[in-house]
C-alpha cells in the first residue's frame, strides 16, 4: 500500500525508538494501572457490546461526512474541529467526564475531571511524576482514544481499529493547523494549494488523495510500530504511542507550514499569472505552467463525497416551476449515476471561466458565479467545442438517457427546466466548494 521506501524509513525510526525506550524502561517499572482503572471498568464493557460498536463507526462516519468539504481538501486549507461535541459524545458512550480540553497546544486548560484524576494516578504510580506532561494535560481526551485502540486491538474490534485510526488523528490535526499554520489567520486556499503542487515528491501528501487520507496515514504509521506494544497493554506504552503520534502530526505540519508561509510572505498563488499557455494552462510568474487541473479534481471530489445540498433546492426548483423534491431527486439521479460525465462538466465550466478570465483570483467568487449561470444560454447557439460538448452531455445523456424526461412530460419549456436547474446547481455548488 505504502512504498518501500517510507516503509523502510520508519521501520529505521522504529528501530531507534525502541532503542532509545530500552534505556528509559531501565528507569521506571511496567505497570498496568491505565488497564486497571480506565479500561477494565470504562471500555472493555462498553466495547464489548455490539450496539456501542455501532454508535462509534456511525459517530465517525458522521463526522467526517459533516466535515468532508474540509477532510477531502487537498491540503490543510481548514482547521477541523474535535472539541466539545466529539467530547460529550465519548464522554456519554463511555461513561466517563473527559473535562475541558484544549483548541489550540499553548492553551491553558484546567482539568480536574474524572478522566484527569485516573491520568494523574498513572503518572504518580508508574513514572513517580506529580504532574503531567503538558501535551497530555490540555488533552486528556487522547488517553481514551488510545485505551479504545488497545481494547479493540486486543479483542479483534477491526471496525473499531478503523475508526481510532481516524479519530486519533482527527482529535491532534486541530492543535497543529492552529500552532502552525492558521495562528492568527485562515489559510489562504490558493497559496496552500500551490504549496501543496510545488512539495518535493517525497512529502506523504504528494501522494495521497486529500488531508484526511494525510490524517490517517500518520496514525497507521505509528500503529504499525507499536501495535505489539500496545496489544501488552502497560501504561508506558499508552503514554509512548500517543506521543509518537503527535511528533509524526508535529514533523508532517511543521515542514508544510514552512514552505506555506514562505509562499504567503512573497504572495505566490496558483492564480499569480501573466498569460496563458497554449494548451489552457495557466502561467506563473515564475514562468511555469500551473495546470488547472488540481482545481477541477478538488471540486470534483467534494461533489462526489458529498450530498445534496438541500439549502439551495428550494430557491432554484422556485425559478425554474418545478417541484424541489423532483429536483432533488433528478440531481441526485444524475449524480450517482455510472459514467455520467460530471467531471467533465466542472472541468469544462472551470476552463471556460480562466479562459476568459485568466487572471481571475480563482472560481469561489462572484464573477465566477456571474459566468457560470450565463454560461448555459450561451452555450445552447455557441459554435465553441467546449459549449456544444456542454451541451450535448445535458441534453443527450442527461435530460434523455439518464432522467427519461421526454417521456415524462410533453412541454419542451419544463424540460428546459429541469436541465437550467440542475446546471445552475452544479454552478452554484463548484463556487461553494471553492
Amino acid at each position: 500500500m505504502y512504498d518501500s521506501y517510507l516503509y523502510e524509513h520508519f521501520m529505521l525510526e522504529a528501530e531507534q525508538e525502541l532503542e532509545k525506550e530500552k534505556k528509559q524502561k531501565a528507569n521506571k517499572k511496567v505497570n498496568f494501572y491505565l488497564r486497571d482503572n480506565l479500561q477494565v471498568p470504562f471500555i472493555s464493557p462498553i466495547l464489548k457490546v455490539r450496539s456501542n460498536r455501532d454508535k462509534l463507526v456511525d459517530f465517525t462516519g458522521d463526522f467526517i461526512d459533516k466535515n468532508s468539504e474540509k477532510l477531502f481538501a487537498m491540503g490543510p486549507m481548514y482547521n477541523v474541529p474535535f472539541y466539545e461535541r466529539e467530547i460529550n459524545f465519548l464522554s456519554e458512550l463511555f461513561n466517563i467526564e473527559i473535562g475541558k480540553v484544549a483548541q489550540k497546544e499553548n492553551d491553558k486548560v484546567s482539568n480536574d475531571s474524572q478522566l484527569m484524576n485516573i491520568i494523574k494516578g498513572m503518572f504518580r504510580e508508574t513514572y513517580g511524576w506529580t504532574t503531567i506532561p503538558h501535551t497530555i494535560r490540555v488533552s486528556p481526551h487522547k488517553v481514551l482514544l488510545c485505551g479504545i485502540l488497545i481494547d479493540a486491538l486486543q479483542n479483534g474490534y477491526d471496525e473499531v481499529i478503523a475508526c481510532c485510526e481516524y479519530l486519533i488523528g482527527l482529535a491532534e490535526y486541530p492543535l497543529f493547523h492552529k500552532k502552525y499554520l492558521s495562528p492568527k489567520f485562515d489559510v489562504r486556499k490558493d497559496v496552500m494549494q500551490y504549496t501543496i503542487e510545488h512539495l518535493p515528491i517525497r512529502f506523504r501528501i504528494k501522494k495521497v488523495k486529500n488531508i484526511l487520507e494525510l490524517i490517517k496515514y500518520d496514525v497507521w504509521r505509528s500503529l504499525k510500530t507499536h501495535k505489539p506494544r500496545l496489544l501488552r497493554g502497560d501504561d508506558m506504552e499508552w503514554v509512548e504511542f500517543i506521543n509518537r503520534v503527535r511528533n509524526a502530526f508535529n514533523s508532517t505540519y511543521k515542514k508544510i507550514a514552512q514552505m506555506y508561509h514562505a509562499n504567503a510572505e512573497k504572495d505566490v498563488t496558483i492564480f499569480t499569472t501573466d498569460g496563458k499557455l497554449e494548451d489552457g494552462s495557466l502561467v506563473d510568474k515564475g514562468g511555469h505552467g500551473t495546470n488547472m487541473s488540481s482545481i477541477i479534481e478538488n471540486t470534483y471530489t467534494q461533489f462526489i463525497s458529498s450530498s445534496i445540498h438541500m439549502a439551495i433546492i428550494p430557491a432554484l426548483a422556485e425559478e425554474a416551476k418545478i417541484p424541489p423534491e423532483n429536483l432533488t431527486n433528478s440531481i441526485n439521479t444524475v449524480f450517482t449515476t455510472k459514467n455520467n460525465k460530471l467531471h467533465r462538466v466542472i472541468e469544462i465550466i472551470i476552463t471556460s471561466y480562466f479562459v476568459k478570465t485568466p487572471t481571475a483570483s480563482g472560481v469561489g467568487t462572484a464573477d465566477f458565479l456571474s459566468f457560470g449561470l450565463q454560461l448555459f444560454r450561451q452555450s445552447s447557439n455557441s459554435k465553441n467545442p467546449l459549449y456544444i460538448e456542454l451541451k450535448d452531455i445535458i441534453n443527450e445523456l442527461w435530460v434523455k438517457s439518464i432522467l427519461d424526461l421526454p417521456n415524462k412530460y410533453s412541454s419542451q419549456g419544463t424540460i428546459n427546466n429541469y436541465a437550467r436547474a440542475i446546471f445552475r446547481y452544479i454552478v452554484f455548488m463548484i463556487k461553494h466548494h471553492n
